[in-house]
């Protein structure tokens, strides 16, 4: 068996700038990947083109075609033909679900990374398609680093990663969020001011950590109210030191970034206490293929 690390991803900056004919938002995101991460444990042998999957730790993980890493699978041997092999997949699963930090995603990437690493069949384009097809932020995950991603999410522009020697605390609370609820919630906001990501991706080009102020997330307008434990969160982080803290995604999962491990390990430990789950990650500007 060969492993796969498929790194979670947080939401630095996050606005909803329009809705097309076709239903798909447009956004103007930052993205960052993190240590925080599943594991595929994947294998191929010759045989028909079956697909096994499993997550042993997740009872409730789904293990065929509603399973978006059993699609990617699917969709990679389908676009390349390959009928001729079987393969068995198994994750040992660590990021939380519907928390906003990509987990389908990154599980969905890290098998189009294990498939491309065994068979060498597709170029660039032809992956970010394949990874377009399951979901916008499988293109992302599938790249990682630190990115602008404009358009529904899949329009990549690399921007420089933060330093390794930050800390980042990943919490969730109990309760989770459907990301269809948290868009038509979002939509029934009517009209607002749009924010622009420039000056956080300006920041950033010059190591700034001012950046902190300028993290944003157009969803917590929507989502604070009735998931007050995302505020408790927040609080908790920046009253131990977080530089910035700021709901990922569509939420519910919150993340603080610390310039201090003592600090960061304080309030992981804070939250941890409370039975929140708490993750100490670090962010990465690589994929570990």
């Amino acid at each position: 068996m060969k492993q796969v690390i498929c790194p979670a991803k947080i939401n630095l900056f996050l606005e909803i700038t329009g809705k097309r004919e076709d239903s798909y938002h447009t956004l103007d995101m930052v993205m960052h990947t993190v240590s925080l991460a599943d594991t595929l444990s994947a294998a191929l042998k010759k045989g028909s083109g079956e697909i096994k999957i499993c997550a042993e730790n997740s009872p409730t993980f789904p293990v065929g075609e509603k399973n978006i890493a059993y699609r990617a699978a699917q969709k990679y041997f389908s676009v390349f033909g390959i009928n001729n092999w079987d393969i068995s997949m198994s994750f040992d699963k660590r990021i939380p679900v519907c928390a906003g930090l990509g987990g389908g995603s990154a599980d969905a990437a890290g098998v189009l990374r294990f498939l491309e690493d065994e068979f060498n069949m597709g170029d660039e384009k032809t992956l970010d398609s394949i990874a377009l097809s399951l979901g916008a932020d499988v293109v992302f995950c599938l790249h990682g680093s630190c990115a602008r991603a404009t358009g529904i999410g899949e329009a990549l522009t690399p921007i420089k990663a933060l330093p390794d020697d930050l800390f980042i605390v990943i919490a969730k609370g109990e309760n989770g969020v459907s990301t269809a609820k948290a868009y038509s919630d979002a939509d029934a906001l009517g009209k607002y001011d749009i924010k622009s990501a420039d000056t956080l991706i300006s920041l950033l080009e010059k190591g700034d950590k001012s950046y902190c102020k300028y993290m944003f997330n157009r969803f917590e307008d929507v989502i604070v109210k009735d998931l007050p434990e995302v505020e408790d969160i927040k609080n908790t982080l920046l009253s131990n030191g977080a530089l910035g803290a700021m709901m990922s995604g569509s939420g519910s999962a919150v993340f603080g970034v610390f310039d201090s491990e003592k600090n960061a390990s304080a309030a992981r430990k804070i939250l941890a206490d409370r039975d929140v789950f708490s993750a100490l990650a670090r962010p990465l500007s690589y994929l570990d293929f």
